[in-house]
């Protein structure tokens, strides 16, 4: 039935089912979740110790709350890097992926999961260096406002 004809045209994302596309969304949402997290635990966590009802406390009311925000930013740091491991990976994975211009990027999709895995990789980055400074600020400035 297929005498004479030519398969086509090879797919332009010939690797696209190496890399799975929950690896590939773990390597564009981990970090970013990751920072997320640690904002969204520490924040009140440091803000209640502090300043639980009208007035500011000279020292924190939870004695813990050093130890726990050190310990929410290591868990987050390492969700972070994991996100960008898992990026990376995916990224190598697709490297013998067709890489055209443009045009072929957007209409036939060419390209499309090594992208997607690069900016994965860049997203990662950016968000395991916002955790890193938050954590840093977390470690100059003593409980309760003052700094070290």
């Amino acid at each position: 039935m297929n005498q004479g004809r030519s398969p086509g045209p090879a797919h332009p994302a010939p690797v696209r089912g190496q890399v799975h596309g929950l690896r590939l969304l773990v390597g564009l949402c981990g970090a970013p979740l990751a920072w997320v997290a640690q904002m969204s635990l520490s924040e009140p966590l440091s803000a209640q110790a502090c300043y639980p009802a009208s007035r500011p406390l000279a020292s924190p009311a939870l004695t813990s709350a050093h130890a726990l925000l050190w310990a929410i930013s290591a868990v987050c740091l390492l969700a972070g890097c994991a996100s960008a491991l898992v990026a990376w990976r995916a990224w190598r994975g697709t490297r013998h992926e067709a890489t055209s211009n443009w045009r072929n990027a957007v209409h036939r999709g060419s390209g499309r999961t090594r992208f997607l895995a690069l900016l994965g990789v860049m997203s990662s980055a950016m968000f395991v260096a916002a955790i890193l400074f938050s954590t840093l600020g977390a470690a100059l400035i003593d409980a309760c406002g003052s700094t070290r």
